[in-house]
């Protein structure tokens, strides 16, 4: 038995013994070998997954925590059309909430800014030392600019 969601992602449903149609477990076969992984424009990936092409010369590592923020904080303060925020969770201290005062501000400032957040279910909602979470911290935002804020 076989699913459309299932073959794209080159997965086998394997069926119940009791119940032929109830899928109990999945069996992934490789879509590419590991050679084809690994040789440059094989090709294949770009037809699983997203890509964003960039030289090396693009990047540039970061070396903690407080460039990571600021990093954040620049690209912020950069957007006009759509900020884009995926991470296990925000965190609670001083820079999570300069990140999110930040947003809030470019929210007001640009009025065709959308905003989306992806964070980690269990952890987002996991209360802090201080006693607040990710979830509670955008809720401000969420009530305040509605549809232009996805959390």
């Amino acid at each position: 038995m076989r699913t459309a969601a299932a073959s794209a992602f080159g997965l086998r449903l394997l069926p119940s013994r009791k119940r032929p149609f109830r899928c109990v477990g999945i069996r992934a076969r490789p879509l590419l070998d590991s050679a084809q992984w690994m040789v440059p424009g094989a090709g294949a990936l770009k037809h699983l997954a997203p890509a964003f092409p960039f030289r090396g010369e693009q990047i540039r590592p970061l070396a903690g925590p407080h460039e990571y923020y600021d990093a954040v904080l620049a690209g912020i303060r950069r957007s006009k059309k759509r900020i884009v925020m995926c991470a296990l969770y925000l965190g609670s201290g001083e820079r999570a909430k300069a990140c999110l005062r930040e947003i809030e501000e470019r929210l007001e400032a640009e009025e065709d800014l959308q905003v989306s957040f992806l964070f980690d279910a269990a952890r987002g909602t996991r209360r802090s030392a201080c006693g607040t979470c990710t979830a509670a911290m955008l809720a401000p935002l969420v009530q305040q600019f509605g549809s232009r804020v996805q959390a």
